[in-house]
């Protein structure tokens, strides 16, 4: 698998692999089908660029209209990642004048991490508010009573066409004990990550995104949680990959590589982190010595195959193409996680419950 030309392709685009990969041009077709599946034309795109630029012999590069093709979508991702990261200062500056301290979750903080800056597929913008649930649920809904609260985040009108999430958790976790030491890492952390500012590209101004070290945690929770709901894709691996490749330029001594294994394990993370590992060596390469915690094969494999079958974020997986009601969904999710149970017990037979918990929060919250 390591050896397909999709995955040799997405090392070349990332600067994994200097060696661009002799792909003949009627297999192209396929890798746009995929890369479109996985939400990467964007760094496939950017990939095709430096094959050209590398003298790459027309033969192993994409026929003439599919090369448009890829160049229109470059383009119109440049403009949608413009759009978003003049969006989220706006956000961010928004929410400081409200008076609250706020960071960025993904997105346009994982988009400056890419050799391409403008190559991520964007979505929406993810801001986390410092306050707790009750402070920042009262704020919105003085202003927008009608916006739907759940567990971690409260809905938010769009600003400029771009969707927004208010986060007063970032993640969490099924698991109420693993949740429970979740939470607390994050409150411990959170002031951090108020003050971490980076430079957006073209000058444009500072946006406050997570650490490092918390988003090797953070995001690593994100996947955990849509693995265990509806899927996730290999643009969150990649994203995932640049995030450890950021801890790693950090420098971590031993004994911070021993504290980030018993932290991961502390949060209820470290299987989920063994086998995310196993799929990152597989398709982009990571090397043992990079990883922060041991690669896990087996469990590593079916989260492979459910990426493969499921494409990004679970939206091109047959088995669950035709649920439109409530009910199948959460049908859905039963299934799923019963399928899951064997590798990752302690998750799946929390979610239900968590699911009928959270119900009531939800009915509370409402009033």
């Amino acid at each position: 698998m390591r050896d397909h030309p999709f995955f040799q392709l997405l090392r070349y685009a990332l600067h994994i692999s200097a060696e661009a990969p002799h792909i003949p041009t009627a297999q192209w077709h396929a890798i746009h089908r995929e890369a479109n599946r996985q939400a990467l034309l964007g760094v496939v795109a950017a990939g095709i660029s430096r094959m050209a630029a590398e003298g790459v012999a027309d033969a192993f590069l994409p026929d003439a209209m599919l090369r448009l093709r890829f160049a229109q979508t470059a383009l119109r991702l440049q403009q949608m990642n413009r759009h978003l990261n003049r969006t989220a200062l706006k956000v961010q500056s928004h929410f400081r004048e409200a008076g609250f301290r706020s960071c960025v979750l993904k997105g346009q903080g994982n988009a400056v991490m890419y050799p391409d800056v403008w190559s991520r597929n964007p979505g929406d913008i993810d801001i986390w508010l410092e306050g707790g649930p009750s402070r920042v649920i009262r704020f919105v809904r003085e202003r927008y009573p009608e916006m739907r609260a759940i567990y971690h985040h409260i809905d938010y009108p769009e600003v400029d066409g771009v969707e927004v999430e208010v986060h007063y958790r970032p993640s969490y976790q099924h698991n109420p004990i693993a949740n429970r030491h979740l939470q607390q890492f994050f409150q411990e952390a959170a002031a951090e990550q108020f003050s971490h500012l980076v430079e957006l590209p073209e000058g444009i101004g500072r946006l406050c995104i997570p650490t490092p070290r918390f988003n090797l945690v953070y995001q690593l929770a994100h996947i955990a949680r849509h693995i265990f709901d509806t899927g996730i894709g290999l643009r969150q691996l990649v994203d995932y990959y640049l995030v450890i490749q950021q801890y790693n330029a950090s420098k971590p001594t031993a004994a911070s590589a021993a504290e980030m294994r018993h932290l991961l394990s502390h949060v209820g993370l470290l299987k989920v982190a063994s086998a995310v590992m196993y799929a990152l060596h597989v398709t982009l390469g990571l090397r043992e010595s990079e990883m922060p915690v041991p690669m896990d094969e087996l469990r590593g494999r079916i989260i492979l195959a459910d990426i493969q079958q499921s494409g990004n974020f679970g939206q091109h997986d047959a088995r669950t193409a035709t649920t439109t009601t409530r009910l199948g969904r959460n049908i859905d999710k039963l299934r799923r996680n019963f399928r899951l149970m064997r590798y990752f017990p302690g998750e799946t037979t929390c979610e239900p419950g968590f699911r009928m918990w959270h119900f009531a929060w939800r009915r509370v919250r409402r009033g």
